[in-house]
């Protein structure tokens, strides 16, 4: 036989795991959201570092230098690749951002940001693209 006294703890120990669930889910997605805004800003501070001109070994070396620990650094097909990755952690719906770094003989002529699901898609927060104007 189910008391009152019964039903009100079994009540009680409900809401107490739901609020415990959801305070949780809180937590998660404020550190993860702090986390995107620090990776976000070590990726702007690094596109600062990196100058058109600059060859691939002298973005190496500003990249070793930056010591960024929430990147991720693709260099596709390393010195043969005309163009460079660096992202930040993903996050949902493809909205982190990444680094675009072109290059053409062996220098920096371009450096843009943009989001993970488009390379036309500009992140508002950005700052401008860094680009050789064709003359």
């Amino acid at each position: 036989m189910v008391t009152n006294a019964n039903r009100a703890k079994r009540n009680t120990a409900v809401v107490a795991v739901t609020i415990i669930i959801v305070m949780g889910i809180a937590a998660f997605f404020y550190i993860r959201g702090k986390s995107q805004k620090l990776a976000k800003e070590e990726l702007l501070t690094l596109r600062e570092k990196i100058t058109l001109g600059d060859s691939k070994e002298k973005v190496k070396r500003t990249i070793n230098e930056a010591q960024t620990s929430r990147l991720e650094y693709l260099f596709l097909g390393d010195n043969k690749s005309q163009r460079w990755v660096i992202k930040t952690p993903l996050e949902f719906g493809a909205t982190n951002w990444v680094m675009l770094v072109e290059f053409s003989n062996s220098n920096v002529s371009a450096v843009r940001i943009r989001t993970e699901d488009s390379d036309k898609i500009k992140p508002t927060d950005a700052l401008a693209d860094k680009e050789n104007k064709p003359n």
